[in-house]
């Protein structure tokens, strides 16, 4: 079992989910999100952050709380846990994708994943990301687009290479 933790904005959550499944075909392994850490994080800052891949039409679901369980340790208390998984206490069998976006070989099945990669390695599962990276519910984003219609709008894209 593969199960890639979610957090950050869409963009990120969706190389999450590619860098878990990457690993879990790699191993033949079932793969399963958690928003966990995204939903406990979001009560406790300025700014929201949603587990919004979950609106897309994805082939792997879930993870239970315990599968999770038998990775990182939770209290039960959102606040609680948010620090504990920051810093990293009580993890097992636990692996956090490296700054320089490089996945290691050795990441075996029965892992937690944090963080992702991304790159051009992708390429073995494109096709069946592209299937799944798509809304369920399409009246979702024709209300996004009405807001934006409305309202005076600006949008911008940060290319994120070369900035650190």
């Amino acid at each position: 079992m593969i199960i890639s933790q979610l957090d950050g904005g869409l963009g990120n959550q969706m190389f999450e989910y590619a860098s878990g499944l990457l690993v879990a075909k790699r191993n033949d392994a079932e793969f399963f999100v958690d928003p966990g850490y995204l939903l406990a994080f979001r009560f406790h800052q300025t700014w929201n952050r949603n587990p919004d891949i979950l609106d897309m039409c994805l082939a792997h679901g879930v993870a239970s709380k315990k599968d999770i369980g038998k990775f990182i340790f939770s209290t039960g208390i959102s606040t609680i846990d948010m620090y504990l998984r920051r810093l990293g206490f009580f993890d097992r069998n636990t692996y956090r994708f490296s700054p320089d976006g490089v996945m290691e070989n050795k990441i075996g099945d029965n892992t937690y994943l944090s963080g992702f990669i991304s790159g051009d390695i992708f390429d073995s599962i494109k096709d069946e990301l592209g299937k799944e990276f798509h809304l369920k519910d399409e009246k979702k984003i024709k209300g996004i687009l009405n807001q934006v219609r409305k309202n005076k709008s600006v949008s911008i894209h940060m290319l994120g290479e070369g900035i650190f």
